[in-house]
């Protein structure tokens, strides 16, 4: 748990400076509010993902290593990130636009 608070004290600590700017215009296209709201959601599902990942390595009966078990909790993703993948863009025209050699290889590996 104090592991956790640190990490959402350390995302308020840096982003404080957007609140001290004086400024009374809020800057186009984003709200200072829901992005700090959505990061510390985001840090705490990372962290009790963290916690369930563990328990899951420390109670396992197969007795699977680490790599077997991450491999097989990030499978659940594929589906997702497709899903989102077609919505995005349902013809593939623009499959994989932007990525250079190094990245393709990258994310491969």
């Amino acid at each position: 748990w104090r592991a956790l608070f640190a990490l959402m004290l350390g995302v308020l600590l840096f982003s404080e400076p957007i609140w001290n700017t004086g400024e009374a215009s809020v800057r186009e296209g984003g709200n200072a509010v829901v992005g700090v709201v959505a990061v510390l959601i985001e840090v705490t599902l990372s962290g009790f993902a963290s916690i369930y990942f563990e328990k899951v390595i420390k109670n396992d009966p197969q007795q699977l290593g680490i790599w077997e078990r991450n491999f097989q909790l990030a499978l659940g993703s594929f589906p997702i990130y497709f899903a989102f993948i077609i919505y995005d863009d349902p013809d593939f025209d623009s499959a994989g636009a932007g990525w250079s050699p190094v990245a393709l290889t990258l994310s491969l590996l």
